[in-house]
């Protein structure tokens, strides 16, 4: 009987040597939750301020992936062009738009993709050779490229 009850106070002591770590361990998840979510309000704050800047902006501004395909635009751009976000997001292709190729400025676009190197340079623009998407509706204009 006696030997029961130590090994009772030996798991017992086990027992309150994990519930304490536990406790620790939720303590540290808890500051690590306070963290996060504190970066997440600073990042949607920021994000928040880019998109009133962006918007609000007079210039077109756009923004492409790594593959080249239009994922935002601000007002002034839809404006200049006729365009909607429906029409462009996701179906906008920079490196697939024959008024680059056609006025041999697809080596310079290509070269900011695939080096992140610096462009600028104006051209004329029309949305009936945009590539894979139809910009027909578009406005036809000259444009000053520039990724800086």
């Amino acid at each position: 009987m006696q030997a029961s009850n130590q090994q009772l106070r030996a798991t017992n002591q086990q027992l309150q040597a994990g519930e304490q770590q536990l406790q620790a361990s939720n303590q540290q998840l808890r500051a690590i939750n306070q963290q996060l979510q504190s970066s997440e309000l600073k990042y949607r704050n920021q994000a928040n301020f880019l998109d009133v800047v962006t918007e609000s902006s007079p210039f077109a501004m756009w923004v492409s992936d790594a593959k080249g395909i239009l994922i935002r635009a601000n007002q002034a751009l839809r404006n200049i062009l006729n365009l909607t976000d429906e029409m462009i997001i996701g179906k906008y292709n920079v490196l697939h738009d024959e008024n680059m190729d056609v006025q041999g400025f697809m080596p310079v676009v290509e070269a900011v993709f695939n080096n992140l190197k610096s462009a600028r340079f104006t051209m004329y623009w029309t949305g009936t050779k945009a590539g894979d998407v139809d910009l027909s509706v578009a406005n036809e204009l000259w444009i000053d490229v520039s990724n800086n």
